[in-house]
């Protein structure tokens, strides 16, 4: 069935740019656009290659009211074949084209490789075993892992699911378990010379694998229960006694 829009009216000269050789059609002729099993006046002007009729209303008062057909036959006979069943066949390509890309997606997603397990272990430029951050480059000490301020780019080291639960959540290299089990340290604070678990274990070659003092460093008994098995060669000859065996008075300089 035709569908006539006699009010949508188009010049000469927006359709076709301007009249060809031989036409008898001037400038300001107008024309009504006629489209076959069309559903919108938007539709035939976008389809009007296949299923426009295009036909000439000339301004001229005698003649006004008939029509000259601006399509050959062949042209006739291919608008008037065009029907529903065009638009249809779009719809069902593209549909088509759709699943397949939907098809391709899926397939590249199913394809790709499980994510590993992230390995956040690193060595620290002090050779302390510490924390790798996503970019995997910042390597912290692991005491400033889940201590309140973020100190990687993406705060993964303050990440609920790791701080939640201290010690539990942190990995075993980041910790130190005491001698009595309930208390803990970060494992880069073992081996300092400073009493951190309260019993010196963390100071403990058996325990905590500690080797001699550390580096600068006086070897004795402490006094003060804040040192272990040394003392700061800092507080040698200062008029204090130090160690139980005044060692750090007459022998340490």
């Amino acid at each position: 069935m035709n569908r006539t829009y006699p009010q949508y009216l188009v010049s000469i000269k927006s359709v076709f740019g301007k009249p060809g050789v031989g036409d008898k059609y001037r400038r300001g002729d107008v024309f009504r656009l006629e489209c076959i099993d069309s559903t919108t006046p938007f539709k035939c002007q976008q389809f009007f290659i296949l299923c426009l009729l295009l036909q000439r209303r000339s301004m001229d008062a005698s003649s006004l009211g008939s029509t000259v057909s601006m399509l050959s036959k062949d042209e006739k006979d291919l608008c008037r074949g065009c029907s529903r069943r065009c638009v249809c066949i779009i719809a069902v390509i593209l549909i088509i084209l759709m699943i397949i890309v939907a098809a391709i997606v899926c397939a590249v997603l199913l394809a790709l490789p499980a994510r590993t397990p992230e390995t956040r272990f690193c060595v620290t430029s002090d050779n302390f075993t510490g924390f790798l951050c996503d970019d995997r480059i910042t390597c912290l000490l692991p005491s400033s892992v889940c201590n309140s301020a973020s100190d990687c780019g993406n705060g993964e080291d303050e990440a609920t699911s790791l701080c939640s639960k201290l010690p539990d959540n942190l990995p075993g290299y980041l910790i130190f378990r005491c001698g009595n089990p309930q208390f803990w340290i970060y494992s880069n604070l073992k081996c300092n010379g400073i009493n951190n678990c309260g019993d010196c274990s963390d100071e403990s070659q058996s325990l905590a694998s500690c080797s001699s003092c550390p580096n600068n460093w006086w070897p004795c008994t402490p006094v003060l229960y804040q040192y272990c098995n040394c003392i700061p060669r800092s507080l040698c000859g200062n008029g204090v006694q130090d160690c139980v065996s005044w060692s750090d008075e007459y022998q340490c300089k």
